[in-house]
């Protein structure tokens, strides 16, 4: 049997009291088909392997023992399961199913909540909602890919369900800079607030 030491206290103490312990910082389809294996999207967004493994590095340091948490959202589509794949391939008769690889730089630790989407809405048939509700998590800090698909989907469904929602504009990507932008234009301010890794890091070091 596990001994818990004075620090293991300590640190689900914090996660209880600490004044972080109502925000989530959302990672949503970081995975090597729609970054790596993507050159739309890696050639366009060059920062965002960089951006994110700071902003994790600060999550699962300082945040952590704020109360700050992180929550991983993967696509896994499934024929017969995935509902919007029958309309989609009339679309694009070329599309195949994506493979459930994640990236490295995104990959989740012990600690960590994961949530398998069988759509582009993280909200949708995943438990992710009232697992934040059981965790009492107001404020949602979205990254991912891509801005203009599960990341959009996923923010509107936070905000449909009463969330706070935040955009890490420079840890999302999409298949154009003008799609991520224009997103980011549409929105900002609208129903959520956008902001880079370091405005984040810097507001929660205050």
């Amino acid at each position: 049997m596990a001994v818990q030491t004075s620090d293991d206290h300590k640190t689900k103490e914090s996660n209880l009291t600490g004044k972080l312990r109502d925000c989530a910082i959302v990672l949503v389809d970081c995975q090597l088909d729609f970054y790596t294996k993507d050159k739309n999207v890696s050639t366009n967004f060059p920062e965002m392997p960089n951006n994110m493994a700071k902003l994790l590095k600060y999550a699962r340091e300082e945040g952590a023992a704020e109360g700050l948490k992180v929550v991983h959202v993967r696509e896994v589509d499934v024929d017969g399961e995935s509902k919007w794949i029958e309309w989609y391939r009339v679309l694009h008769p070329e599309f195949e199913l994506s493979k459930p690889s994640t990236e490295k730089w995104a990959e989740k630790i012990d600690s960590e909540e994961l949530f398998i989407k069988r759509a582009c809405d993280g909200f949708l048939g995943t438990g992710l909602d009232k697992y934040l509700r059981e965790s009492k998590i107001k404020k949602l800090y979205f990254c991912g890919l891509l801005t203009h698909a599960c990341v959009l989907n996923t923010f509107l469904s936070a905000f449909n369900h009463g969330y706070h929602v935040y955009l890490v504009t420079d840890c999302c990507g999409g298949r154009k800079r003008e799609y991520h932008d224009q997103i980011i234009a549409m929105f900002d301010g609208y129903i959520l607030k956008a902001l880079t890794h370091e405005q984040f890091i810097d507001s929660k070091k205050q």
